[in-house]
């Protein structure tokens, strides 16, 4: 008789391989933290009641700009199961932060474009100030 542990042990999962996303996976990463932060208090706000594919369409531009923005100062990170994205981190060094100069000008450029797409899908996204209230 088989033992009982191998009957209900789960499959081995492929290994977790932590490294750089490639300036190629942007728009999938974007993709990725949109999925990720659809059901997070203020994304649930501002798209509440809306197809969660549009939502996630509205909030892959604003996870781009992050991408993008930070790519050149600091590190992403993205995790790979079987050569999937599976997970993606933004890090920076002690005082990276906040962008100045062109940066900072060029990140704020990006935010303010993806709230008007935002925006497109939600007129709650024009309001962001008043979101962060309703939380």
């Amino acid at each position: 008789m088989e033992a009982l542990s191998s009957l209900i042990a789960e499959p081995e999962m492929p290994a977790l391989i932590v490294d750089r996303l490639k300036p190629t996976e942007t728009a999938e990463a974007a993709k990725l933290l949109a999925r990720s932060f659809l059901h997070e208090p203020l994304f649930g706000y501002l798209f509440q009641g809306h197809n969660p594919d549009a939502a996630v369409r509205a909030m892959q531009p604003w996870f781009s700009a992050w991408i993008k923005s930070f790519a050149g100062g600091g590190e992403i990170h993205c995790a790979r199961r079987d050569g999937a994205l599976v997970g993606v981190a933004i890090r920076m060094a002690p005082g990276d932060y906040p962008l100045t100069g062109l940066q900072g000008a060029g990140f704020m450029f990006r935010l303010l474009s993806s709230v008007v797409r935002m925006g497109l899908t939600s007129q709650r996204a024009f309001s962001l100030p008043g979101a962060a209230k309703m939380l």
